[in-house]
């Protein structure tokens, strides 16, 4: 482990020197350490926190710290350093961290998460806010460097240590990460974070690409007026039976796509999300394992972010038996569609159902087979299109999306399931994995 640490770090300074990454911490150097706020000051939010706000307040007085059980208390101030502890995190919405995060984005904004436990998986949102408040001009990602470069046009993977460490930092005007995976004494570790921060130059630009489809991309999607911008996958999930053998295989690919449409002084960003969810089952030397149930779901987290609205989804309502299934997307402003037609081997059909929230954003079809077999691949590729809307909160780049598949195969009275789940960032220049 401290091998591999020590390599990332390194990696990290020549790729930007003010991403800062500790592996270990390093005793009694917060003790030493003369930092003078000038005119900042510094938040800590929620009861958990409170032992933090005392040491805090000791060290820099009373004047330069404060204490909010609430986020929503933080509107409308001038506010440079975020402190908050992950259980009390996770009881904000994200897009009140956004709406933090952009009246301060001017003057410079520090947001520290704490937890001795790690920061936990639940801090992608806390990550999707920061994103939106950058508008999608991410300077570094801190991606999983044994993943970079696998495929062209596949979604950079954020390396997944960071929900593991004890404090993330992040900071916008200057842009800078701060990543302690073991943070030692947490007191002085802040002072640590809090210094670095205020001595950081000025983040560089970075300057947006378009991508074309690698020459051996197969899809059985017809589009005309979008752009390919990357995808993830294949994802995949061996589905376990009784006794824990592998009886089946699911797997997931989704490709993105970009188009925007200029009406008056507004552009609006429309991203296509085409699905490809696979399932296989065998035989387990009693029983035959055979598909049985699809359900794909992709969440444009409006019911997060408002100004991340879906537009148009496919397929709709609900039907069956048939053995192909055929539908359309359109953005009706621009033109721009996409054609999705996917079929069952023979004798095997599908059915389908719609099971769509549109208000909260939440594409969900669940697809069942009828007179399925074994060893053969069957494929549902339920598709959507969501928009930013700049005049609604959280209507700005990235798009943030969820997307949660569940496979189901049948062997007699015997349902064995297996899902997966996974969270992207969307730029009208690229994806990425978070």
């Amino acid at each position: 482990m401290e091998k591999t640490l020590t390599v990332m770090l390194t990696i990290a300074i020549i790729l930007m020197p003010y991403l800062i990454l500790i592996a270990s911490y390093q005793p009694n150097r917060g003790s030493d350490l003369k930092i003078d706020l000038g005119d900042k000051s510094i938040f800590v939010v929620g009861r958990t926190s409170s032992e933090i706000h005392s040491k805090l307040s000791d060290y820099f007085g009373k004047e330069k710290v404060r204490f909010t059980d609430r986020f929503e208390d933080l509107y409308g101030k001038r506010v440079n350093i975020v402190i908050s502890h992950t259980s009390d995190l996770y009881k904000s919405k994200p897009i009140q961290i956004l709406q933090i995060l952009e009246e301060n984005k001017d003057n410079g904004v520090i947001f520290i998460t704490i937890s001795n436990r790690g920061v936990g998986k639940e801090f992608s949102d806390v990550l999707g806010a920061f994103l939106k408040a950058l508008k999608g001009e991410l300077p570094i990602e801190i991606v999983d460097i044994t993943t970079y470069g696998k495929r062209r046009g596949e979604a950079l993977l954020w390396d997944q240590r960071i929900y593991e460490a004890q404090i993330v930092a992040f900071s916008i005007n200057p842009f800078g990460w701060f990543i302690a995976e073991e943070a030692g004494e947490m007191m002085e570790t802040l002072l640590i974070i809090i210094k670095e921060f205020l001595v950081s130059p000025q983040p560089i630009p970075i300057v947006g690409a378009t991508r074309d489809a690698p020459e051996d991309f197969i899809n059985s999607i017809t589009q005309n007026g979008f752009n390919w911008i990357g995808y993830v996958g294949w994802k995949t999930k061996d589905i376990k039976g009784y006794l824990g053998d592998t009886v089946g295989r699911m797997y997931v690919r989704v490709d993105y796509y970009y188009n925007s449409q200029t009406v008056g002084s507004t552009t609006y960003k429309f991203f296509l999300a085409h699905v490809k969810h696979s399932m296989i089952g065998y035989f387990s030397g009693i029983l035959n394992h055979i598909p049985k149930v699809f359900i794909t779901e992709t969440d444009w987290r409006t019911s997060t972010y408002p100004g991340q609205v879906l537009f148009d989804w496919g397929p709709k309502n609900q039907g069956g038996p048939q053995s192909s299934i055929s539908f359309t997307l359109t953005v009706g402003l621009s033109g721009a569609s996409a054609s999705v037609t996917y079929t069952a081997s023979p004798p095997a059909s599908f059915y389908w159902k719609d099971q769509t929230n549109p208000a909260a954003g939440d594409v969900k079809t669940e697809h069942t087979l009828a007179s399925a077999t074994i060893n053969v691949m069957y494929t549902v590729e339920p598709s959507s299109i969501g928009h930013l809307d700049p005049n609604k909160p959280g209507g700005t780049e990235p798009m943030l999306v969820r997307h949660y598949t569940k496979s189901m195969l049948a062997a007699g009275l015997v349902y064995e399931w297996a899902d997966l789940s996974f969270s992207v960032s969307l730029r009208s220049s690229g994806v990425s994995e978070y």
